[in-house]
């Protein structure tokens, strides 16, 4: 089983990229909503790469399809995800493996478009350092936080796996 059977490849390319140029990513509300508005850019750009379904939740948006792409990531070996003490609070901290810098440096980086890469450059420089609260009032000052499907149908798909 290769990784492209479980993840798009262009999928993985923009999600190991972004987590690559950001040198880490501090939380899944933070991964969610970077690669929502990465989605977005790409998006207005005629480039439909990504095509995740988010949801409009209470902490921003969120993609049950991105949490399971980057466990198949973490399950190959790519990413690592792991819990880190911040301000007294444990956060999910999201990192390439050294075996995903070097599939990134080796390959990714080169058959990635520049132009993609500038893009996902683009939001990594503008939002990285910002909390996801102040991320979201940014979008929706901006009216940019669109194309979110209602918290009620996120719900209603969690409780039919239960």
């Amino acid at each position: 089983m290769t990784l492209s059977e479980n993840v798009n490849a262009d999928r993985s390319d923009v999600l190991l990229t972004s987590v690559f140029l950001a040198g880490g990513i501090k939380s899944k509300r933070k991964l969610n909503t970077l690669v929502f508005i990465i989605q977005e850019k790409l998006k207005s750009t005629n480039k439909e790469i990504l095509n995740y379904k988010f949801y409009d939740t209470i902490t921003g948006p969120y993609s049950p399809e991105l949490m399971e792409d980057i466990e198949v990531l973490a399950n190959a070996g790519f990413v690592s995800g792991s819990n880190k003490r911040n301000l007294g609070e444990f956060t999910h901290y999201y990192s390439l493996t050294d075996f995903g810098e070097m599939e990134y440096k080796w390959i990714i980086e080169k058959n990635t478009p520049d132009d993609v890469k500038e893009d996902i450059r683009k939001v990594i420089d503008e939002y990285l350092n910002m909390h996801a609260y102040e991320i979201i009032t940014k979008l929706k000052e901006n009216g940019e936080y669109v194309s979110l499907e209602p918290e009620e149908k996120l719900n209603n798909i969690l409780f039919e796996k239960i």
